[in-house]
């Protein structure tokens, strides 16, 4: 049968501690002997949780729970026995903290002689059980799920409500005079299920504002996918449905904060930099004066090195050492970095702080990377644009084709669709399709999923799935007064779903420039009722040859990044190939996209291809599936590679959020139904001759 060896219980807390993880919830039964062995030995908390889960006796009616062993005085003697064992057996572990009655059972008697019977043999350690909403037995107020600003209302103590006692069988008063004077956990909050979670970083801040607030804990650590292979010998995982399986409960297990080979999600990048114990705050940046805070509980800064990195553009062109010896568990200290930003404009400059230890332990060797900061000093200014001759672009119109040409490029626009049919640079294909509005994004497991529920329900009710793109007007337009021999196009669409009144109004004001640069300033207004209050996604999708597939850009990095997962990213000058920027969830769903990008280029193995930027900042992401297939696909075999790169450049994205099991995205993150523009610049270069950076500025 299926067992955990030894060797990935290692893994497993190694991983942990790289991460910056210092606690886990045995939910929802005692481990193997072995876990608590490596917990004493690696330092690792233990919430230790006893084996119990009546879940099923309250489906029809959770004020109930009708036959619940919990209440039931017949099942008295066994519960305290499950109790009394674990008690007994884990005692002796200081890693153990916390002794936990279960979990999702509801709550009766049995729970308090459970309590006694753990008190009786262990006095010392408190008691934990998030079904107790009354806090009759528990030693700490535990909560699953509540939002980020109940988190905040809780640990200021300044919330009142009702909550239904089992005991009395009745709603009693909440009050924070109960709840304010003993600890307040989170045992479950937000759910690692695909892409996500989203609002991290939100809930730490409330935490950390709080002393009686003690932490919180992910669910869950590891996808359950099980290996299988097809008949033609490709390899997936399953889950819930793929073994004849009826009922089921789908991927729902696929739920884990790393795949089932450890494979961490992009999303462990994002909790290793919430859960940092070193924080660094500017004082003053003009005299470069910081704030270093020892967030750990016990131990001093000794055990750690800081570097600080002064780049430009991206390239480290100063750095030095800073002494942390005498930062003890809690204190901080001002320090002065011994800087001076040079004189010239025309370079970013980013002042970087890192954290690595300074010599070997069990689960990592000296240089490991523990906490990192970046602050912004210095933008460079616009680099001026060399003035070089060249022909007026000329325009002409043949069988409904409008075609510009330049020196080195032609484009040509279909007055049928509005949208471009051939882009070529010096012969070369530039793109194949688009580019044209997009609004749809392939549900996340937090969006709905393949359930389809959730706020993807509501997106499909408005036909955001299957938009279709009508022609309103094509006009060859007089170009500003400074754009000298430039030709300009303006095109107006309706974009809208099947069988709705809702619409979304696109305009694409198009410039193209005697030197090959093709200015796109694209606005989205939504028009009509809409059923939903935000959208997937705004920003344009195309197609490339499957040529350009190798990338670069300046923005956030190295991995995916959505507006409420980017706190685990740095800003910097990555370089991928399409292939890399992809990341293959279970259940197949939007992912790969990098936010607050400055720039982007795309260009073949000879370094030949297109710069794109943009008037403010703006997301990318390209895979080889088209959204469609990414849409449809209920597994990683579903997946069918094009011969063309699929393109989105996008304003924005709604967050993500973890409504797979949780909230939803916070009011600051979600992409709501409004107007939208934005101003590309799409570039033509040669990355073997020019600098993608400075083209930027120019």
């Amino acid at each position: 049968g299926r067992a955990i060896p030894l060797e990935s219980m290692i893994e497993d807390i190694m991983l942990m501690k790289q991460h910056n993880f210092n606690a886990v919830r045995t939910s929802h039964y005692p481990n193997d002997t072995r876990w608590y062995d490596l917990c004493d030995r690696y330092g690792i908390y233990l919430i230790d949780e006893c084996d119990l889960e009546t879940h099923g006796f309250g489906q029809e009616d959770w004020r109930e729970w009708t036959g619940n062993p919990a209440k039931d005085p017949t099942w008295e003697k066994q519960l305290v026995d499950r109790m009394r064992r674990m008690v007994i057996r884990d005692r002796n572990h200081p890693s153990v903290i916390i002794w936990s009655l279960g979990n999702e059972a509801g709550f009766g008697v049995n729970h308090i002689k459970m309590r006694d019977a753990a008190k009786a043999l262990d006095p010392g350690r408190p008691v934990h059980y998030e079904g107790d909403y009354s806090c009759i037995v528990a030693d700490m107020y535990s909560r699953m799920y509540a939002p980020q600003k109940e988190v905040v209302e809780i640990g200021e103590a300044k919330i009142e409500k009702k909550v239904f006692d089992h005991l009395q069988a009745k709603e009693v008063p909440f009050l924070p005079e109960v709840y304010g004077k003993i600890p307040f956990v989170l045992c479950e909050y937000v759910h690692a299920m695909g892409n996500g979670p989203g609002g991290v970083k939100e809930y730490w801040e409330a935490i950390r504002g709080n002393p009686r607030c003690c932490g919180a804990f992910v669910w869950e650590w590891c996808d359950h996918g099980i290996p299988k292979m097809t008949e033609d010998g490709r390899s997936y995982y399953a889950y819930g449905g793929d073994f004849g399986d009826h009922p089921n409960d789908s991927n729902f297990v696929c739920d884990g904060l790393v795949q089932p080979d450890r494979t961490p999600s992009p999303a462990m990048a994002e909790l290793k930099k919430v859960h940092e114990p070193v924080l660094v705050e500017a004082i003053d940046l003009k005299k470069n004066k910081y704030r270093i805070t020892n967030r750990f509980e016990f131990s001093s800064l000794s055990g750690l090195e800081c570097e600080w990195k002064l780049s430009a553009d991206c390239e480290t062109i100063e750095s030095g050492m800073i002494s942390l010896p005498n930062v003890v568990a809690g204190a901080s200290v001002e320090i002065t970095v011994p800087v001076k930003l040079p004189a010239c404009l025309v370079r970013d400059y980013v002042l970087e702080f890192v954290f690595t230890l300074a010599g070997n332990t069990l689960w990592a060797e000296r240089g490991h990377e523990v906490a990192w900061t970046q602050f912004e000093l210095r933008d460079a200014v616009s680099a001026p644009i060399p003035v070089i001759k060249r022909p007026d672009v000329e325009i002409t119109e043949e069988n409904g084709r409008v075609e510009l040409v330049g020196e080195e490029f032609a484009i040509a626009f279909d007055r049928a669709t509005g949208l471009i049919a051939d882009w070529e640079v010096s012969s070369m294909p530039l793109v194949e399709a688009g580019p044209k509005a997009n609004f749809w994004r392939a549900p996340t497991d937090n969006d709905g999923g393949p359930r389809g529920g959730g706020v993807a329900k509501e997106w499909r009710s408005n036909g955001l799935e299957d938009l279709s793109h009508k022609l309103v007007s094509f006009e060859i337009a007089k170009p500003a007064k400074n754009q000298k021999g430039a030709k300009r196009i303006v095109v107006k669409t309706n974009v809208g779903g099947p069988v709705v009144k809702s619409r979304v109004e696109c305009t694409y004001d198009w410039t193209v420039f005697p030197n090959g640069d093709v200015e796109l300033a694209y606005a989205a207004t939504p028009i009509g009722p809409w059923r939903c209050e935000t959208l997937p996604r705004v920003g344009l999708q195309m197609a490339l040859p499957g040529t350009q597939d190798h990338v670069q850009w300046y923005g956030l990095g190295p991995s995916e990044s959505y507006n409420d997962t980017k706190d685990g990213v740095r800003l910097g000058r990555w370089m991928a190939s399409v292939d890399s920027l992809f990341f293959n969830y279970i259940y197949p769903q939007e992912n790969g996209n990098r936010t607050d990008t400055r720039w982007v280029a795309f260009s073949d193995q000879r370094g030949q291809g297109f710069l794109v930027t943009a008037d403010k900042l703006f997301n990318f992401s390209a895979s080889w599936y088209t959204q469609k297939n990414l849409t449809d696909a209920n597994h990683t075999i579903d997946l069918v590679r094009e011969d063309f790169v699929t393109l989105n450049l996008d304003i924005a994205q709604d967050g993500i959020g973890t409504a797979s099991c949780g909230r939803g995205p916070q009011e600051q993150y979600k992409l709501k139904v409004a107007p939208y523009d934005i101003k590309f610049r799409f570039r033509p270069i040669r990355l073997d001759a020019q600098s993608p950076m400075m083209e930027a500025r120019r």
